[in-house]
């Protein structure tokens, strides 16, 4: 049976304690048990030291993914002169960080991206799947790939919805409603670890004529704000509503933003994603080396058990067999 220390036994019970060094246990304490590889207890800690260090250089170097969903203002279309659209800016900002994968596609809807909608062919869809849906043809792969780091979804999507572009009529508040839900849903439950909604921006104040679609816009955002505040693994972007200018922030007669909205746009949303918050490094490797600390007595300062739970052997329920035997880990 493992027998703790008894100078650590003897330490304060204020549930941080320095662990003693392998010199220590050389010095005054026995020489721990012998591991594979003909190793002592000095030099296990050690391989299991360079294995962490490996894997976690090999984590850091992997970029988060970010997977964008959206129409023609996530594409190419910018009006007044030429410029890059919002996404490729965005693409830029973000770096090496992050890998940017943006399935957007000029002419869709909310009900195109729902997952519960079959596919119809159109000019804008050529290679839309003869059964199933877009979504899952566009977007479900890279949702269910199997990352190193959690995925972040970033979904803008209504400026067709409120005009009835490509529809048989504009889409209603509760139908803009339900199909986004579903969307962020079937992310959610395809991996994604974070769906980031973005309101649709305005249309530009070109008169009267657009005061219909304006006004669902509005009921898009106000239904869109309310659902990513109160659901699980939502999050609110930028109120691309509001932060748009009717006037300023497009050119000519265009529904599509120029390059001054474009680059309010990625900025916001740079911001916004730089702030959720970086997952934490957890793996089999991080708790075998800190098994292998307890045992190897590897310097280490942190939160330990109590002194009573050590004395109950609490080790051995941290450690699982595969950390403490090389076997794969039971659950």
């Amino acid at each position: 049976m493992f027998e703790e220390p008894q100078d650590l036994l003897a330490q304060p019970d204020t549930g941080r304690v320095r662990l003693p060094s392998p010199l220590m246990r050389l010095s005054g304490h026995r020489v721990g048990r012998v591991f594979p590889f003909g190793c002592s207890a000095l030099c296990m800690p050690l391989w299991g030291l360079l294995a962490a260090l490996i894997a976690g250089s090999s984590v850091a170097a992997a970029p988060r993914p970010v997977l964008m969903i959206g129409d023609s203002h996530a594409t190419f279309n910018v009006s007044g002169p030429t410029a890059a659209p919002f996404s490729d800016l965005l693409r830029d900002m973000l770096g090496d960080e992050f890998l940017l994968l943006n399935t957007s596609r000029g002419g869709t809807a909310s009900v195109t991206w729902n997952p519960m909608t079959p596919c119809s062919r159109t000019f804008l869809a050529p290679d839309c799947p003869s059964s199933g849906s877009w979504y899952a043809q566009e977007a479900q792969p890279f949702a269910s790939f199997d990352w190193i780091d959690p995925m972040i979804a970033v979904v803008m999507l209504g400026t067709n919805d409120s005009l009835g572009f490509m529809l048989s009529q504009p889409t209603n508040t509760a139908s803009y409603l339900l199909n986004i839900a579903t969307l962020t849903q079937a992310l959610l439950g395809d991996g994604v670890a974070q769906v980031m909604l973005l309101t649709p921006p305005p249309l530009p104040s070109l008169g009267p004529r657009f005061d219909p679609g304006q006004a669902r816009l509005l009921g898009y955002r106000n239904l869109l704000l309310d659902y990513c505040r109160s659901t699980l693994g939502v999050r609110c972007g930028p109120d691309v509503f509001t932060l748009i200018d009717r006037q300023g922030d497009f050119s000519g007669t265009s529904i599509h933003l120029n390059a001054a909205g474009h680059a309010k746009l990625a900025d916001a949303l740079h911001q916004s994603i730089l702030s959720v918050p970086e997952p934490p490094i957890v793996s089999l490797l991080g708790v075998g080396l800190f098994c292998l600390a307890i045992l190897g007595g590897v310097p280490f300062t942190g939160r330990v058990p109590t002194r009573a739970r050590i004395q109950a052997g609490r080790n051995r329920t941290l450690c699982s067999d595969g950390a403490r035997t090389g076997r794969p880990p039971t659950t």
